[in-house]
């Protein structure tokens, strides 16, 4: 704009007055902003015309073309076939999934009453505790007196195993005699003259009201629990060889010999094990059974003796073996072999109708310690034996979530159906392309499961009929008369070991119920997430996890990092002297405890207070501290995203109101479903959904022509009616011309069907006469391939025709044409507009425009052009010549100070010569004045230069720094955060405004520094004439001829564009 190539004249002294700092509308500023910057002097009026000679148009559009684009193709073309169909469809799957919320919620509590009510867990868990609590501490060994010492944490020891089932599990389990209180003898004082208080002469039975036996009974546990059958003691063992030493570098045979026994291979469980690793005893050898049915309790001690001793009793007393297994190996029950223990029984409570399976285990360890664990498993003996009021709520319930079950898979598998249906594609290519979404899969998952729990319930109800069964059996015979009963020990025995089996696999079968029934509500939660989804203020919560995504994903490959290797430092640290340490798996979880605040410091202490401090600090400042605060924060940041995005979407209960209208105006006929435009739509395209989803058409809510009759001209079309319609044969000059002329899209061709005029419909000839008035007319038309097709065959046969037959069948066989062709046609893909109100029968025209531009709004927010920098190019081109244009009207001004100044001081010298000796006196008086006025004048002149210096590079470094800091937090909000084009955008728009302020203000530092300027010169003009005491005219052109003169020893270009622009900038301001 410098160069003089640019042009010159006016023209070019307009452009560098604009450049230099005249006030240029940005194209996103209003007039109003635009006036008020450009102040009151004459020359901004030439700033201004020449604004918009130069730039205010072609700016304007070459920015918000693009902006425009899509809105105005929405407005004047129509919509894209695909983004209306992608629209509805996703609308129908919103609608469907927030009317499946109230009905999931609805399946959920069902399912939580049956769930509930069914298990029992209070009862079971009331039971359960019971049991654990009395095997935990009253079985006691190391008796003195009436006080046992030990329990079975003190069990360390085969001797100590033997005297805790002795002297405490027997005694408990089967109570021979009414127990009575220590000391009830001592208790009882003596009277004189009667006999002595003898507790051995008290009864050790009592039939108390309501028994059919005295008690206790032989198998009563815990007073309200009898045990069935028995108790089994099995065990696992591993055999002990040679080879299976591990023995240092050297002779083998030395090493073996000094040790004296063979080795085991490692096994599971050698550190302390779980409660699931009590339900399996795969591979039980050595199984003992103690009857209670059959065996009298001293049989039952001789029987344990026997194993104890491995039947070193029995041979001493000349007595049969009771150990089957000691007998057939001679030695003792329990020795080195052993890996595991299992002590079992089954008990009934009549008063809930609960079956408990309870089980002792002991794991022996290869390094001599031995770990005990008490499990014990209830299931109800069946529904007959539940509540009146709790079988009333479990059958209700059920039934409700079994027919809410049957219903979903119903829908879920029509819906398949219908998808097949609806391509042409083979099926598993329909499933895997169109059908297989996430939700779907949910949906799918959900109702797999629901059958899977029915199965599993049935198969629960049926292993508890058998187990009732087997009780029943073992009852009739266990209460038959002693010497009478037929059946031998052995089967007695067998018996008893079938029901214990069946009881396990009952109890199997109840923990896999319980587990697949803990599954589901997992299930549901993801169904009423995807409700959610459909609701935006509903769905933060996902979306929120989805916004931050990939954010979280860096921030956990962090997290991951540094958890691990704290983890392995502290296995390393503690795995010796915690136990919760000693593996990696149980460090993971024991360090996320202590992240959440469960640690046990007397624990981690052992290792010395130092150490544990330093790993401890360590762990709760990198992972509590900050790493935990960091992941707040990002889903932090991201919630507010989503939330600012979803505050001014609707509320639920918006949605649903919404959701009402829709359905109140659909049963008044005011609107149509989105269903039924999407069957419509499908069925345009021969019910193939890929082409009706590929077709990129447009859509327009109608075919509708306006005509204006009152200028004479005719309408130009020619018409035939073939059949039952009215159809556009060809055109000539008239006002269709026109309108094809002025519409791209709404042409009017051949074939198309006239179904309105002016508001009449009906009959063709009806039609033909409303369109021959001469009126404005609204034409509304229907274009369609078979009426293509019938103008088509039409025409061969008029212009085949050679006998006058076939005019009088004409009739007849477009009639049958026309019916052909409703079969035959097919619908190509084709680029020619489409009208929704002819498609889609019975929609008014305020739904189909309403849902066109819908659907273009919404594909517009999803699938607007991405953020680039090419589109700020321009603006910020513009923006860095008007920095440069202002630093360089900054110094230009600065210079030109200067030479003012020295102007005025040769202009000055200049006079003083060129006066005579006459004024000699005068001239040394005005010499001095003006000493006076020129010692004052320059030093304000110079600081009011090195202010506007100051200022005007200020003002550039900030702005400089400013734009360097905007465009480095643009270019990174970009690379973080490309799928937020519409907050990046209204971001960039925003500080591109600020910057724009900045530029303006510059632009106003400016015309300070030039007004101030003109201020100094206008002090200093007035004040040299002042002294002189001479003509305000002769000062004038005595100032002009020095200027002349001193401005002569420049180049040629540069005094003319000085004088052009100082003559236009400050012009109007000397006047």
């Amino acid at each position: 704009r410098l160069s003089p190539e640019r042009g010159g004249g006016p023209l070019r002294a307009r452009s560098r007055m604009h450049a230099f700092g005249g006030h240029r509308q940005h194209p996103l500023h209003t007039d109003d902003h635009h006036h008020a910057h450009a102040g009151s002097s004459g020359d901004h009026e030439h700033l201004e015309d020449h604004e918009e000679e130069v730039d205010s148009e072609e700016d304007l559009a070459e920015i918000h073309l693009r902006r425009r684009q899509r809105k105005h193709r929405g407005k004047v073309e129509g919509t894209p076939q695909s983004v209306y169909v992608s629209w509805i469809k996703a609308e129908i799957e919103q609608e469907t999934a927030c009317l499946e919320l109230p009905f999931t919620t609805m399946l959920l509590l069902c399912f939580a009453t049956v769930a509930i009510s069914y298990t029992g867990q209070d009862t079971t868990n009331l039971i359960a505790k019971s049991f654990e609590t009395d095997l935990m501490n009253n079985p006691k060994f190391a008796w003195a007196y009436n006080y046992g010492h030990k329990n079975i944490d003190d069990v360390n020891s085969f001797a100590d195993f033997w005297s805790w089932t002795r002297l405490g599990l027997f005694p408990k389990t089967m109570p021979t005699t009414y127990w009575y209180s220590e000391g009830l003898q001592d208790a009882v004082p003596e009277i004189p003259g009667f006999p002595a208080y003898d507790v051995k002469a008290l009864p050790e039975h009592w039939l108390s009201p309501g028994f059919t036996q005295p008690a206790p009974l032989v198998g009563d546990y815990l007073r309200y629990n009898r045990v069935i059958g028995g108790i089994r003691f099995r065990q696992k063992v591993t055999e002990l060889e040679e080879k299976n030493c591990r023995l240092p570098p050297g002779d083998a045979h030395i090493f073996q010999g000094y040790i004296g026994k063979g080795c085991s291979q490692s096994t599971d469980w050698e550190l302390p094990p779980d409660h699931y690793a009590t339900e399996d005893m795969k591979s039980a050898t050595r199984k003992e059974w103690f009857l209670f049915d059959t065996d009298s309790p001293s049989t039952l001690i001789r029987r344990l003796l026997d194993m104890e001793d491995g039947c070193f009793s029995s041979r001493t007393q000349n007595r049969t073996c009771l150990c089957v297994w000691c007998a057939k190996n001679n030695m003792p029950w329990l020795n080195e072999e052993t890996r595991r223990v299992e002590i079992a029984f089954i008990s009934y409570n009549a008063h809930y109708g609960v079956y408990s399976l309870a089980t002792i285990n002991l794991w022996f360890n290869r390094a001599g310690h031995i770990h005990k664990v008490i499990n014990v498993r209830s299931t109800w003996a069946g529904l007959a034996v539940r509540d009146i009021g709790v079988l009333v709520t479990f059958l209700g319930s059920g039934m409700l979530w079994l027919f809410a079950s049957i219903h979903m898979f119903r829908t879920e598998g029509w819906e398949m159906i219908d998808q097949i249906r609806r391509t042409n594609k083979p099926w598993y290519l329909t499933l895997l392309d169109d059908y297989a979404s996430f939700w779907n899969c949910v949906d799918w998952i959900s109702v797999c499961i629901a059958i899977a729990i029915m199965a599993i319930f049935m198969a629960l109800q049926i292993s508890i009929l058998d187990t009732n069964a087997l009780f029943l059996e073992h009852a009739r015979s266990s209460q038959a008369v002693s010497g009478q009963s037929n059946r031998t020990y052995d089967e007695i025995k067998h018996s008893v070991d079938v029901f214990f089996t069946s009881m396990e696999v009952t109890c199997n079968k109840e923990q896999l119920f319980r587990f697949w029934l803990a599954i589901y509500p997992v299930v549901l939660m993801m169904r009423l997430f995807k409700s959610f989804a459909a609701q935006p203020r509903l769905a933060i919560v996902t979306e929120t996890f989805k916004h931050a995504a990939s954010d979280m994903l860096h921030f956990f490959l962090v997290f991951s990092s540094v958890y691990f290797c704290m983890t392995v430092n502290a296995v390393l640290f503690f795995g010796q002297d915690d136990v919760h340490f000693t593996r990696l798996d149980w460090a993971l979880f024991s360090c996320w405890r202590a992240m959440l605040g469960d640690w046990d410091w007397a624990g981690l202490a052992r290792i010395g207070r130092e150490k544990a401090f330093i790993w401890f600090f360590l762990f709760l400042l990198i992972i509590v501290l900050i790493l935990t605060n960091i992941l707040v924060s990002i889903l932090m940041e991201a919630y507010a995203t989503v939330k600012g995005a979803a505050e001014n979407a609707d509320s639920l209960f918006g949605q649903v109101r919404n959701m009402m209208r829709r359905a109140k105006e659909t049963r008044e006929r005011k609107r149509v479903r989105m269903k039924d435009i999407e069957d419509a739509l499908l069925q345009d395209a021969d019910h193939d959904e890929s082409a009706m989803l590929g077709n990129s058409r447009l859509l327009v809510p109608q075919f509708k022509v306006h005509l204006d009759r009152h200028t004479g001209e005719p309408h130009g079309l020619e018409t035939v009616i073939l059949g039952k319609g009215l159809i556009v044969s060809g055109f000539h000059r008239g006002l269709i011309e026109t309108w094809n002329s002025n519409n791209r899209v709404l042409k009017v061709a051949e074939g198309d069907t006239i179904v309105e005029v002016n508001g009449v419909r009906g009959e063709p000839n009806l039609l033909l006469e409303e369109l021959n008035k001469k009126l404005d007319m609204t034409i509304r038309l229907r274009r369609s391939q078979r009426d293509q097709e019938l103008l088509k065959q039409n025409r061969e046969m008029q212009g085949g025709r050679r006998l006058s037959s076939k005019r009088r069948t004409f009739t007849k066989q477009l009639e049958t044409s026309a019916a052909a062709l409703r079969h035959r046609v097919k619908r190509p893909l084709t680029n020619e507009p489409a009208f929704l109100m002819d498609m889609v029968p019975g929609i008014p025209e305020s739904q189909a425009k309403r849902t066109l531009k819908n659907s273009l709004d919404a594909d517009e927010i999803l699938n607007g052009a991405e953020f680039s920098p090419d589109l700020i190019r321009g603006d910020l081109s513009r923006m860095l010549d008007r920095v440069s244009n202002s630093i360089l009207c900054a110094g230009w001004l600065g210079f030109k100070l200067e030479e003012y100044e020295i102007d005025d001081r040769e202009k000055t010298k200049a006079l003083d010569a060129s006066m005579g000796a006459e004024g000699a006196e005068d001239n040394e008086r005005r010499t001095r004045t003006n000493s006076k006025v020129s010692a004052g004048r320059p030093d304000g002149l110079i600081s009011g230069i090195q202010e506007v210096r100051r200022v005007a590079e200020q003002r550039t470094w900030e702005l400089a720094d400013d734009v360097a800091t905007v465009l480095g937090e643009e270019m990174q909000a970009l690379e973080r955060r490309q799928k937020e084009q519409q907050r990046g955008m209204t971001h960039t728009q925003e500080s591109l405004q600020g910057l724009r302020h900045m530029v303006y203000k510059l632009n106003e530092t400016c015309e300070e520094v030039s007004v101030l300027t003109m201020k100094l010169l206008h002090e200093g003009s007035r004040g040299a004439p002042a002294t002189r005491g001479s003509s305000k005219e002769a000062d004038m052109e005595e100032a002009a001829a020095v200027r002349a003169k001193l401005l002569g020893n420049r180049k040629g270009p540069r005094v003319v564009d000085d004088m052009n622009f100082h003559g236009q900038r400050f012009g109007n301001q000397k006047k």
